[in-house]
């Protein structure tokens, strides 16, 4: 599990590649693409809810990884 909830990030950071839940909700991050998530194999939930800024999530986001269990995008302006 990783914390990044309510840190002003406008990308997602470098993470470990073990992580299985990710929390990113009250950032400022605008575009999830498919080198955003890439290294994240074992990624089974994700948190991008509350984003301050409009976030774009790109056609092939995902790619290449396994389906997510959850995805929480509520409140996103």
């Amino acid at each position: 599990m990783c914390q990044r909830g309510s840190k002003k990030l406008c990308w997602v950071p470098p993470l470990p590649t073990h992580i299985t839940h990710l929390y990113l909700e009250l950032n400022r991050i605008s575009e999830i693409n498919s080198t955003s998530l890439s290294a994240l194999e074992d990624l089974q939930e994700l948190d991008l809810g509350g984003q301050h800024v409009r976030l774009v999530i790109r056609n092939n986001a995902f790619s290449g990884q396994r389906p997510l269990r959850k995805l929480i995008l509520d409140i996103t302006d």
